[in-house]
């Protein structure tokens, strides 16, 4: 026997959102003034199914497809416009996207920009560091950087607009570029770290001034075969001289205001 039992929530302007509780899962569907997005979890296993499709016709889908109660997509999903052209193809299940070039203009610039932050990765962590630790997931920007004054004065500063990315077409040329990568020290990690990269238009590293956004976790390693080694009783000393407390009895967890260090052996 299904059961189905209906939530309304409060309307406003274009939003509203329903929700219904079947046997076996829990259904959410948004309209907005865009698009109509269902989205069924299922209580017994890890598993959502999510559509959307276009609140001026919902014959019409932009996109569909599977993902884990974290959010994590799974499988190939596509992604379409209004006049029903496929958009880009994403595959995250091996990490691929391919953008159908037609409607991506400087497309082919986005990949030569692309190429040269892997180079960069490559020379500064090592081939084999970038093969087996570093993953782009198309986590990239494009922007027309420039001065603009002040209509008070005569001074002025830099500010940017942005213009789009890997899976939304660029609208104008850009001149300066943010290209986002996930390092994971072991490929089960579900999550990774963070590493930025900010080009100019001729594809040249710049530097960040502090700006977490910007370029982190991009260091020089100073060792001729660009490895990362270190010794973990080197590494517990210099925790303690640095005052960190130690948490645990085997003298591998410590602990600051802020954050947990715990050394891997």
């Amino acid at each position: 026997m299904l059961l189905v039992i209906l939530t309304r929530l409060p309307s406003f302007g274009q939003y509203n959102e329903q929700e219904l509780k079947t046997d076996s899962s829990d259904i959410e569907i948004i309209r907005n003034s865009l698009y109509y997005i269902y989205k069924e979890t299922y209580r017994n296993n890890d598993s959502v199914w999510y559509s959307v499709h276009f609140i001026k016709d919902t014959t019409r889908l932009n996109t569909e497809g599977w993902e884990r109660k974290s959010g994590k997509r799974l499988g190939l999903w596509k992604e379409y416009n209004f006049n029903r052209q496929l958009l880009y193809t994403w595959d995250y299940d091996n990490g691929i996207c391919n953008v159908n070039t037609d409607l991506y203009p400087y497309h082919d610039l986005l990949q030569r920009m692309k190429s040269k932050t892997d180079s960069l990765i490559i020379t500064t962590y090592s081939k084999y560091f970038y093969d087996h630790h570093v993953s782009f997931e198309y986590e990239c920007y494009a922007y027309h950087h420039y001065k603009t004054k002040f209509d008070c004065c005569e001074d002025s500063m830099w500010t940017d607009d942005y213009l789009g990315s890997w899976t939304e077409p660029i609208r104008a040329k850009p001149n300066s570029f943010l290209f986002r990568y996930q390092v994971r020290l072991h490929k089960t990690d579900e999550d990774g770290i963070e590493l930025g990269i900010c080009l100019d238009s001729l594809g040249n590293y710049v530097p960040g001034d502090d700006d977490f956004w910007n370029n982190y976790g991009f260091e020089n390693v100073n060792s001729e075969r660009k490895t990362f080694n270190i010794d973990i009783n080197n590494a517990r000393n210099t925790a303690k001289r640095l005052g960190l407390i130690v948490t645990d009895t085997r003298n591998r967890i410590f602990t600051t205001d802020n954050f947990d260090i715990i050394l891997l052996t």
